[in-house]
């Protein structure tokens, strides 16, 4: 790779509500015609199950779906129908689809770096025009309820992610399903002219990557399952500079991880010409994104260093503000972060640490990153320690 050449059933059968403060379980409302609390007992602010402590919202005093029933699987809203808002009316919740409010996904079962809850619907390939006579091609992995026949109500953050240099979308479709899998609505993009040798300017990139984004909020016919004011970036090695460099650019984006990013120009790029484009340290500081990155330091030096010391990971983390985490992977080399189980080519020396360990630890840093920073689940605070599943014992972890 060319671097330094570069997401109560509302009981509308009904219920037998007295009057207005009846405390009928999880009917959300006090007359069941309009937005209620949640919790039955007439007042505002409430619990989901009838009583005016903290509840499950489903009816009963242990862990319930949200929905009014004793199932498993609910909605929140009361209305009987997937994919609900979770504070007892049918409109404007909390869009975690878990019925309590909080806008956090459903709780952690299992490891983050095996799949998610959910199913998973691939759209391939979608043609996004992104103007100036542009058009991106991309795959759509987004979560699903019904064994991955039809996109799920959400509404899900969204995610885009960029491969490196030369290198297309395909390279890192896992990272896409994984991520839907876990509730977020990705779309995976090949970076325009990225084939054979990749583009000298990579500040058109950016400006691609934003439009993805304007496309999928207003024009992508996805627009109900994708919450605008959850977005993330990702990508690896030149896809994590155009993460960087688009979030650099666009406040919109609230979390980037960058999967061993390079910040190198092409071979003839000098810092004098107008292709020349840097994100560390000259924009990174200014981001409004909170920034996670994962690499390597095996590739750092020699004649051909895909990951060069000057512009590696380290340097994205060095000039980020807090909160930051960077995340080293020892003995393993640039090329592990693709798909597959091919060798590092010539960015030599090859690395030891498999490929399967490399894309398990970026999965579960991936999923808690932005379940942290898009979501502010603050549990996924311990699992950015590493300090049991992927990565336990391994990396070495750094963060502010």
């Amino acid at each position: 790779m060319l671097h330094r050449l570069f997401f109560v059933l509302l009981l509308s059968t009904s219920l037998s509500v007295a009057a207005c403060g009846d405390d009928a379980p999880g009917d959300g409302t006090s007359d069941g015609t309009t937005a209620g609390d949640g919790d039955g007992d007439g007042t505002t602010g409430g619990d989901g199950d009838g009583t005016t402590t903290t509840g499950d919202g489903d009816g009963d005093t242990t862990g319930g779906d949200g929905d009014g029933d004793t199932t498993t699987g609910g909605d929140g809203d009361g209305d009987g129908d997937t994919g609900g808002d979770g504070d007892g009316d049918t409109t404007g919740g909390d869009g975690d689809g878990d019925g309590d409010g909080d806008g956090v996904p459903p709780p952690v079962v299992g490891p983050l770096e095996d799949p998610g809850p959910f199913d998973v619907v691939t759209v391939d390939p979608v043609s996004i025009d992104v103007g100036r006579g542009r058009t991106v091609t991309a795959t759509i992995c987004a979560p699903s309820s019904d064994g991955g026949n039809s996109v799920a109500k959400g509404p899900f953050a969204l995610v885009i992610t960029s491969p490196g240099a030369t290198f297309g979308r395909e390279e890192y479709a896992s990272y896409c399903d994984h991520l839907a899998s876990w509730g977020f609505f990705v779309i995976g993009q090949n970076l325009v002219g990225n084939t054979g040798f990749p583009p000298a300017n990579h500040a058109p990139l950016a400006i691609d990557t934003s439009a993805v984004i304007d496309w999928a909020l207003t024009s992508s016919g996805y627009e109900s399952s994708i919450d605008g004011g959850k977005i993330a970036v990702a990508g690896h090695s030149l896809g994590g500079k155009v993460s960087f460099l688009t979030a650099a650019g666009d406040d919109r984006i609230g979390a980037v991880v960058g999967w061993d990013p390079v910040d190198a120009n092409g071979p003839f790029t000098r810092p004098n010409s107008p292709d020349y484009t840097s994100a560390t340290p000259e924009l990174v500081p200014n981001m409004v994104a909170k920034v996670a990155v994962i690499g390597e330091t095996l590739n750092q030096g020699g004649f051909m260093a895909c990951a060069p010391a000057d512009d590696n990971f380290q340097q994205y983390f060095q000039f980020a503000n807090s909160p930051a985490i960077e995340v080293e992977i020892p003995d393993t080399d640039h090329q592990a972060w693709k798909d597959g189980n091919g060798n590092c080519g010539f960015c030599t020396p090859c690395g030891n640490t498999t490929r399967d360990t490399v894309r398990a630890i970026t999965r579960k840093l991936n999923v808690a990153w932005f379940r942290r920073h898009l979501y502010g689940d603050l549990d996924m605070d311990a699992e950015l320690k590493f300090s049991d599943g992927a990565g336990s014992g391994l990396v070495i972890v750094n963060s502010k």
